[in-house]
């Protein structure tokens, strides 16, 4: 399995600075519009897994940590879910892409989070 830049865990391993997550991860096959201001990319990408505290993403680029990222959340039938989160690992050893990458979410609007609590729900049940 591949090892991740922050940690040199695998990805399955790498849960987070203390090892465990606080918030339930459900599955999901979403798509989100991504930017990064430090370096200008932009695109899409592909969400793999969600929760209230941060979320999987596949990125078609290589992403550095600690890279603060804007992600545009598509939720199917609904406007985007906004969302800025932190890289916290991220799979380094790829040839091609995707690579997978840990993001903890970074300051959510109470709105935004309301509907990110829904659609976990939803995914969930």
């Amino acid at each position: 399995m591949p090892t991740t830049r922050h940690t040199g865990q695998t990805a399955k391993q790498a849960t987070g600075a203390a090892g465990r997550r606080i918030h339930q991860r459900v599955e999901c096959e979403l798509v989100a519009g991504f930017s990064i201001a430090a370096t200008g990319q932009t695109g899409t990408a592909r969400c793999v897994n969600i929760g209230l505290g941060g979320l999987r993403v596949d990125f078609p680029v290589e992403i550095a940590i600690p890279a603060e990222i804007a992600l545009q959340i598509q939720v199917p039938g609904e406007d985007p879910i906004d969302a800025k989160g932190r890289v916290v690992w991220t799979v380094t050893d790829r040839i091609d892409s995707p690579y997978p990458t840990g993001l903890q979410l970074q300051e959510l609007p109470d709105a935004e989070r309301r509907r990110l609590y829904d659609l976990v729900g939803r995914l969930t049940g």
